[in-house]
């Protein structure tokens, strides 16, 4: 049966920050039972632990013969969990608060496992799709996560699609204070005074408000894109790309799925041939969202993506296939399994 998501998405509020546990009579009674701990998908953004559906992960995982105890932590989201309001700045905010929430999820699994009939030195970190794979592939590159699981299964989704630096979501969090009232575009970003200010003003608004305001994220270009490097001491005192050469061995198995992103149907004409044209709107269109706004980048690459048996796959190309490629070459160059 297809483990995936119920169709109502289920409940959410702001007190978000629990773990989901499955287990077996069996693991309950003899213990010592294979952890699967899954991370939920949604691009940062949206989804949440109570999306998956209950009675097909116990018949997959949880069930007596089966017997894998399954845990999903939540974490917070958006400007919730990946405001980054002064990069490089020492200030009252914690960065990457969401890391933080799965670290302190993990670390919470480690002592209280054996209670459901789990071992926590059996911990495979597990996602089926995207965002979740991604954000598992990123702590497994954080000192913080040494040592804490033994495996990851990685399913569209690896960290070298994504180069988390220093100022990533510093332009969604500016835009955010702005929709709050809380900054304007003559605020000096480079002032602890202006910036403790902000934030001040951030930490005043209820999160109906905050909600509310981040409907403007829904029909941006901009977005908050998940963790990002937060310097010396930090949970990621690099970026991801960087620090995975230094993660520590673990078992991986990684791959993607045959359709995976498929707005690059709009490019194709009816005998399957791209419109050059409608190409070079994608190309302006990831472009964007990769960071680089550049036309000529964009035409280019239109004109390399025109034979049609390319472009259904151009965006998978750049997100997935390329990125799981170069993560399993990463991977087995450091002597890890993959």
């Amino acid at each position: 049966r297809l483990t995936y998501k119920r169709p109502e998405g289920g409940p959410m509020s702001e007190d978000c920050l629990h773990a989901y546990i499955y287990t077996s009579k069996n693991c309950l009674t003899k213990g010592g039972c294979a952890i699967m701990w899954v991370l939920h998908g949604g691009r940062y953004n949206f989804e949440s632990p109570v999306v998956f559906v209950d009675d097909v992960i116990v018949h997959n995982f949880a069930s007596d013969g089966q017997d894998v105890v399954v845990i999903i932590p939540a974490y917070r989201l958006m400007n919730f969990g990946f405001l980054n309001i002064a990069p490089g700045m020492k200030t009252s905010v914690t960065p990457n608060v969401a890391v933080w929430d799965v670290l302190l999820a993990m670390q919470w699994t480690h002592r209280e496992a054996h209670h459901f009939g789990g071992d926590s030195q059996k911990i495979t970190v597990q996602k089926g799709h995207s965002a979740g794979a991604q954000f598992a592939d990123v702590i497994s590159t954080s000192p913080h996560f040494a040592g804490l699981f033994r495996s990851l299964v990685l399913m569209s989704g690896a960290d070298t699609a994504y180069d988390a630096n220093i100022r990533t979501n510093n332009l969604a969090s500016w835009l955010t204070a702005n929709l709050l009232g809380c900054a304007t575009n003559t605020t000096d970003q480079s002032s602890i005074v202006a910036v403790e200010g902000v934030i001040t003003c951030l930490r005043g608004k209820i999160w109906e408000e905050i909600v509310e305001a981040n409907k403007f994220f829904d029909t941006s270009p901009e977005m908050y894109t998940g963790p990002h490097a937060d310097g010396p001491g930090g949970i990621l005192p690099l970026s991801p790309i960087e620090l995975s050469s230094k993660r520590a061995p673990v078992s991986v198995m990684l791959g993607t799925t045959s359709a995976e992103f498929h707005e690059t149907k709009y490019a194709l004409n009816a005998d399957r041939t791209a419109d050059i044209n409608k190409v070079g709107e994608l190309c302006e269109v990831f472009a964007y969202g990769t960071g680089v706004v550049n036309y000529n980048y964009s035409e280019h690459n239109a004109y390399k993506f025109i034979a049609g048996t390319n472009v259904m796959d151009f965006r998978s190309d750049t997100f997935f296939f390329m990125s799981t490629y170069l993560t399993a070459r990463e991977l087995a160059s450091n002597a890890n399994q993959s």
